[in-house]
């Protein structure tokens, strides 16, 4: 950042707090894995920012998106087994480099549960 302006009118304190600068890393994160139930699904593609899958289980590909919209089909290796009843942890895989943050968001059908 090379300088801040900061425009105002009339009277009054201004703060600034916790400004920071970050780098932008537009690496992409490679070979996603979920591994469910004893089986792991493995997605051959390099996801870059932005990017995102969704998977029905037992198809062969997975559909790439981005902001656009739908970008094209991505192989699906392996096959997930059944997610157990009640609470469950999930750990994505992937290659990457450095730290990534990657979201997972997981439909289920059956008994809807609800936290008592």
């Amino acid at each position: 950042i090379g300088s801040i302006r900061v425009l105002r009118a009339g009277g009054g304190e201004i703060h600034l707090h916790q400004l920071s600068s970050h780098a932008v890393d537009r690496s992409p994160v490679r070979r996603p894995a979920l591994p469910i139930g004893g089986g792991t699904v493995t997605f051959d593609c390099s996801l870059l920012p932005g990017q995102y899958l969704e998977y029905v289980p037992d198809d062969a590909q997975a559909k790439l998106f981005d902001a656009h919209g739908e970008q094209g089909s991505v192989p699906a290796e392996g096959m997930i087994g059944l997610l157990a009843t009640g609470e469950a942890n999930l750990t994505l895989q992937a290659e990457a480099y450095g730290n990534r943050r990657l979201k997972l968001h997981l439909l289920v059908s059956g008994e809807r549960l609800f936290n008592n």
